[in-house]
């Protein structure tokens, strides 16, 4: 399902992650980044704070319109949600029979596709309550964590070659350079349908990250040949 064909009803607030375009498709805020290069602002963490967005997320579709696990992940796969938040398309059915048995959602309905039956949840009045909590949660959290396996790495670049190291760096640096122009260029993608002042200043905010990034790495890499 391409996620720009697909309309039936609203699945995020204008300053969310998709939004509606000319003729009511929904289109995802943020730039389509290349899937097999694995490029993202922060790789997906292990433990709750995956747990965490990946409830938000599912309880914020589920709060739209009743889905099934298929649909919901078809539109996580569209809008490439699992490049920029803490959410695999692959781990959506775990969630949505584990957030079922905690009473969060219901399933309320089937719809079978040949010899497939698929549950059809809707959130319930505590998964309500519990998006809430979540929500305001997440504003509480710093927008950008200081904690990098790269920095890690650097701490013990010198056990390596100097010059496989540089490779590794301009490597690195030609990935974070590509990511920054498809963040520009999407923003000005999306910007053409209308962006909220919000989902404006997110990609402001990922674009310079990312231009720090470009900084830094090639500050390393001066240093490294020196």
């Amino acid at each position: 399902m391409d996620v720009q064909q697909h309309q039936a009803g609203p699945v995020f607030l204008r300053n969310g992650p998709l939004t509606r375009g000319k003729g009511g498709a929904i289109i995802a805020v943020y730039p389509t980044l290349d899937i097999q290069s694995g490029l993202t602002l922060d790789r997906p963490r292990e433990g709750k704070a995956v747990t965490v967005m990946t409830n938000l997320i599912l309880l914020s579709f589920l709060r739209q319109r009743p889905m099934h696990g298929y649909e919901i992940q078809q539109l996580i796969q569209s809008s490439r949600m699992d490049l920029w938040t803490n959410v695999l398309s692959g781990s959506i059915y775990y969630a949505l029979n584990k957030m079922e048995g905690d009473g969060l959602i219901a399933a309320t309905a089937e719809e079978r596709t040949g010899a497939r039956l698929r549950k059809i949840y809707s959130i319930t009045e505590e998964g309500e309550k519990c998006f809430q909590r979540l929500l305001r949660e997440t504003l509480t959290l710093p927008p950008h964590s200081v904690k990098s396996d790269f920095s890690l790495g650097l701490a013990w670049i010198e056990h390596i070659p100097k010059q496989e190291a540089l490779e590794l760096l301009e490597r690195n640096l030609g990935q974070v350079e590509a990511t920054l122009a498809q963040w520009r260029s999407g923003k000005e993608i999306k910007q053409q349908y209308g962006l909220s002042e919000v989902a404006v200043a997110t990609f402001d905010h990922a674009i310079s990250l990312l231009e720090h990034d470009v900084a830094f790495l090639n500050k390393i890499i001066a240093l490294v040949r020196e």
